[in-house]
Parts: structure tokens; C-alpha cells; sequence
């Protein structure tokens, strides 16, 4: 009974994360006086070593898939390709605080 308790408990978590990280996507933000949409090249500076978020779990990001890292852009973070250096997601900020709201 523990082991199916257990099991049904991490499902639920694992459903509600997912519920919770597509609520804040956008696919669209601004930058820098620039409009962002998924697929647009990231600026090279997201490129230099002080961009690459390696906390994504804290903020509530999904894992990087491979070739590619999260960043921030002026209150949204953005899934960079590390080869094309396009954006292939971009979810707002307001992540971070989701637990806290809870």
C-alpha cells in the first residue's frame, strides 16, 4: 500500500509540475528594445559564461535537452540551441514564485 501511495504521490507531482511550467510560456517577449519570438536568434551575449542558468531545477524550468541551456532575458527565460543559437522556448519569470503561490 506505501509503494502505491508513493507512486500515486509522484505522478501527481510530476502532472502538476507539467501543468504548471506550460502555464507560463509565451511565444513572445520583449529585450532590449526588441521583440523575441521562439525561433528568433539569442543575442551573442547569452553566449558568455555569466548567462548559462546551471540552477534551472530552483526556478521551476524543465531539464535542458541536450545542446541546449536556459537563460534570461529581461524578466523571461529562454531555451537557447547552443549550435544555431536560436530560442526554442521562452517562459515567463513569474515561474520562479509558482510554489510560493501555491
Amino acid at each position: 500500500m506505501k509503494k502505491l501511495t508513493a507512486l500515486l504521490f509522484l505522478l501527481m507531482s510530476a502532472v502538476s509540475y507539467a501543468k504548471s511550467s506550460t502555464l507560463y510560456d509565451v511565444d513572445h517577449f520583449r529585450a532590449n528594445y526588441h521583440e523575441y519570438r521562439i525561433g528568433d536568434k539569442a543575442p551573442d551575449l547569452l553566449f558568455s559564461a555569466g548567462y548559462n542558468i546551471t540552477a534551472w531545477k530552483i526556478r521551476h524550468l524543465p531539464a535542458p535537452s541536450k545542446n541546449t541551456f536556459w537563460s534570461y532575458m529581461e524578466g523571461t527565460y529562454v531555451l537557447v540551441d547552443k549550435h544555431d543559437h536560436k530560442i526554442s522556448r521562452a517562459i515567463s519569470s513569474d515561474i520562479f514564485y509558482v510554489k510560493m503561490l501555491d
